[in-house]
């Protein structure tokens, strides 16, 4: 039964948005009433305030709730990264503000997560169309390399393991970055 070398979370993220939100409604009703204490067999869940934010992401189609093999419900995520590099340096997020947030710090590649239908490609395109737009017409993503990544963490927000299935396109910049005062560190 099933579908050889395929997983219930890759055959979710190719299903349609109705499904996916349909399966993820299902978890979001389970949470509720968890965190109320109603839910037999489940352990009282402690994310009751942000129960609405994850419920948001879920009808954004930002995220999936599924279920982990011990029954316990995860977020998980499709999201897509870039990788750029030149003379053995990559260039990477060192942080993000915002005003309600202020600084947030952290290392990571530039990124965005997909939503709905989105192909990670149609992401890491965005990406150089906007917030890396200085390096749009440096960057040809037609030879990148790409790999896919599975990443587990837990969410300090919702209280629920998260699982990013990654999609990284690996590719270098047409010209000297420190030409373009680009900041890169080593």
């Amino acid at each position: 039964t099933g579908v050889p070398l395929t997983s219930f979370d890759e055959i979710i993220l190719a299903s349609s948005k109705s499904m996916r939100r349909v399966v993820s409604l299902c978890f979001v009703t389970r949470l509720r009433a968890a965190s109320s204490g109603l839910s037999a067999g489940f352990s009282r869940w402690s994310g009751t305030k942000n129960l609405a934010k994850l419920e948001e992401e879920v009808m954004q189609d930002k995220c999936i709730l599924t279920s982990q093999r011990s029954g316990d419900i995860q977020r998980l995520l499709a999201i897509s990264a870039i990788e750029l590099q030149q003379c053995g340096t990559w260039l990477a997020q060192v942080g993000s503000w915002t005003p309600e947030e202020g600084l947030n710090v952290s290392c990571k590649l530039p990124g965005g997560k997909q939503k709905g239908d989105q192909s990670a490609r149609a992401v890491v395109e965005g990406l150089l169309g906007t917030q890396l737009k200085a390096l749009q017409s440096t960057v040809d993503l037609t030879h990148a390399a790409v790999r896919v990544e599975e990443v587990e963490s837990h969410s300090q927000t919702y209280n629920l393991k998260s699982r990013y299935m990654r999609t990284v396109y690996s590719t270098s910049c047409k010209f000297s970055l420190v030409e373009q005062k680009m900041v890169w560190l080593p």
